[in-house]
């Protein structure tokens, strides 16, 4: 079993269901994961997973979970 990270409390909404001709967008509210609230925890975050774009993306935000 693999386990991909989840990304949350972002500068993108998140798609939650279709309504119509329109998507109804969501924000999570949970308190899971850990916060990247911080450049090193970027840096930390795009090591563990082996993508640079976690420290590229505007979409990351420094908001505590």
């Amino acid at each position: 079993m693999t386990h991909e990270p989840v990304f949350v409390h972002t500068a993108e909404k998140e798609f939650n269901y279709p309504s119509g001709a329109d998507n109804v967008q969501n924000t999570y509210d949970g308190n899971g994961g850990f916060p990247i609230s911080s450049f090193p925890m970027r840096v930390a975050a795009a090591v563990r997973e082996a993508d640079p774009n976690i420290l590229l993306t505007k979409y990351l935000t420094p908001t505590a979970a």
